[in-house]
């Protein structure tokens, strides 16, 4: 089981360096194909290439540097997980806007592909916090 947490730490680090770059496959390749995303003030969006593509458009719009922390890593079972933390994104705005950062807390419920043995994001849910500094 100690194996399976360290991956899933290492899913959520190679979550955050994609997440700036933009790349719509890429992010949606960390998620089942009917994952589901749940942002404050977006709408949920469900399937990963609809994941992919709409996290994949931030960085048209800013560039941003990121940092988390896991918290915790809960295993269900064998192939179920849950990972909890916290997250903060510091985004500068391509319009010239004044940069922010973006404090939350994530928990993201794990699946491990069948087929691969690959952890995959099956719901993904964060919420904005003033209190994660």
């Amino acid at each position: 089981m100690a194996d399976q947490r360290q991956a899933l730490r290492d899913y959520v680090r190679h979550w955050y360096e994609v997440f700036p770059r933009g790349e719509a496959g890429a992010m949606a390749a960390l998620y089942t194909d009917d994952a589901r995303l749940m942002l404050a003030n977006l709408p949920r969006v469900q399937g990963n290439k609809a994941i992919g593509a709409m996290i994949g458009a931030f960085p048209s719009y800013a560039e941003m540097d990121c940092r988390h922390e896991v918290t915790d890593v809960d295993m269900l079972s064998d192939d179920l997980a849950v990972v909890t933390g916290s997250a903060w994104v510091d985004v500068t705005p391509r319009d010239g806007s004044a940069p922010s950062r973006d404090a939350s807390r994530f928990v993201m419920v794990m699946k491990r592909d069948p087929d691969s043995g690959d952890w995959r994001c099956h719901y993904d849910v964060s919420q904005h916090t003033p209190d994660v500094s």
